[in-house]
């Protein structure tokens, strides 16, 4: 849709409804239409990226509030103008508060019963998660790699193939003949959070959402799987972000994923163990309720907006280096 019929729209679907203390977003691109379209309002923009890129916007009006959970993201907003008083930093990406319970839950916490069943959970574990439809070839390329009755290493492979029910059937069935060993296929799950405690390595693409889900939880090693350039451009920061905290480990084939070391996964979680815990879902609602109760942010008067709103278009052409680009360039890591 043209920003204007976006505008309409939206000016519609809030006409009669009760305005609130703030509109949040968890989405690029409507938000500049949304603070058009409700110009009275206070706009507040959660970014769910590890940083801004011309295919996923996040920045791109004065009138927005940014809760950033990353330094990128922070650095970007910076230097496209916004005030430091009118950005949220967040200590992480946010995430659903069950993650944050499997964080702090005992290790002694009885695994999912599918895993007791199935699984013997002294053997490494590996958690294969990408994402809600999970690409059937992909996939069993991992698990059948992973999994095979000749591998050297017995590691266990659990694969969470959501709503890919013929994934799922497919590697249920070889279960059965015997041609996949230690391994175990689930459906749509609503306890991640779980599997990942008690799972030793989650194997996922580089997707913000698993990323921080995993480092959330803080018991797994993330290992991300970036193939034959398939690394889409708003997901290069998070790979950056992994390469140079340590925190994880990057593989580029299926086979380099075969036969990384345990040396690598236990280095991997010494550097992720020494990140600050992520309190992103908490320390937002603070700071909303600050805002509501106490410190209100500061209102932009319409010099102020006007300039910024130049300013924005003029950093927000294709070739400024202001967002991300094919090129893995980005101001944040510069």
């Amino acid at each position: 849709l043209a920003a204007a019929q976006q505008q309409q729209l939206i000016a519609r679907f809030f006409a009669q409804r009760k305005r609130p203390d703030f509109l949040i977003s968890f989405v690029p691109f409507l938000n500049s239409a949304l603070c058009e379209a409700l110009p009275t309002w206070r706009h507040v923009t959660v970014c769910t990226d590890f940083a801004s890129s011309r295919e996923h916007p996040w920045m791109t009006h004065p009138r927005q509030v940014l809760a950033c959970g990353s330094e990128a993201l922070l650095r970007q907003a910076l230097a496209l103008g916004y005030a430091r008083e009118r950005l949220i930093r967040l200590s992480g990406m946010v995430v659903r508060p069950a993650f944050h319970a499997a964080a702090l839950a005992p290790a002694s916490t009885s695994p999912p019963a599918e895993l007791v069943a199935t699984l013997d959970l002294t053997r490494p574990t590996y958690l294969v998660l990408f994402g809600g439809v999970a690409p059937t070839q992909q996939v069993l390329r991992v698990v059948s790699a992973l999994s095979a009755l000749g591998s050297p290493k017995e590691r266990n492979a659990v694969c969470v193939c959501g709503r890919n029910e013929q994934l799922r059937r497919i590697i249920s069935a070889r279960v059965r003949t015997g041609e996949l060993a230690r391994t175990l296929a689930l459906g749509f799950r609503d306890d991640i959070p779980q599997l990942m405690q008690h799972c030793d390595v989650v194997v996922g693409k580089p997707g913000p959402a698993v990323v921080a889900e995993t480092l959330c939880v803080r018991r797994a090693v993330l290992v991300l799987l970036c193939e034959r350039d398939e690394v889409m451009p708003q997901e290069q920061a998070v790979v950056s972000w992994v390469l140079a905290s340590g925190a994880g480990i990057v593989v580029y084939s299926v086979d380099e994923l075969c036969q990384m070391t345990m040396m690598q996964v236990m280095l991997a979680r010494e550097r992720m163990l020494q990140l600050p815990p992520n309190r992103a879902v908490y320390e937002l609602v603070d700071a909303l309720a600050a805002a509501a109760f106490e410190h209100p942010w500061p209102l932009l008067s319409t010099l102020d907006e006007a300039k910024h709103r130049k300013h924005l278009e003029a950093q927000l052409h294709e070739t400024s280096p202001f967002l991300l680009g094919s090129d893995h360039s980005t101001l944040a890591f510069s």
